[in-house]
């Protein structure tokens, strides 16, 4: 008798198990269907790593600082009367080229458009050559 009750005990295990298995199957083909019926992307990160809006801008340098900074100086139409300076920090694609920049470079700046311009750090993001400016 002791067999036949560990038998009965394993036949109610597997039928547990297939039982959750059914229901894994089930919530499977249902996210199947949902999802063939109507394509939902779910992704958590895009709502918090939304990008941000930013304005480009073109910008010399004047000053070289520590830690892969540079001082720089607006350039264009609408800021030489200005004399606006900002500090900006390398992007990690000019660090990782090994691009250098040195002071008299005219390059592009990325300014994040919340408040004003001189508030916030500029990424500096592209050097230009001496042909393009």
């Amino acid at each position: 008798m002791k067999q036949e009750n560990h038998t009965s005990e394993f036949k109610t295990n597997n039928n547990r198990s297939a039982s959750a298995k059914n229901k894994i199957k089930k919530k499977i083909t249902g996210t199947l269907s949902d999802s063939l019926g109507k394509l939902k992307i779910q992704d958590s990160r895009s709502k918090t790593n939304a990008k941000k809006s930013v304005r480009e801008l073109k910008a010399k340098i004047i000053e070289m600082l520590p830690g892969a900074m540079c001082k720089v100086k607006l350039i264009g139409a609408e800021y030489e009367s200005k004399d606006i300076e900002l500090i900006a920090y390398t992007a990690g694609r000019i660090k990782k080229s090994r691009i250098r920049v040195v002071v008299g470079d005219i390059v592009t700046i990325e300014v994040q458009n919340r408040g004003r311009i001189t508030d916030s750090k500029a990424r500096l993001v592209y050097r230009h050559k001496l042909s393009d400016s």
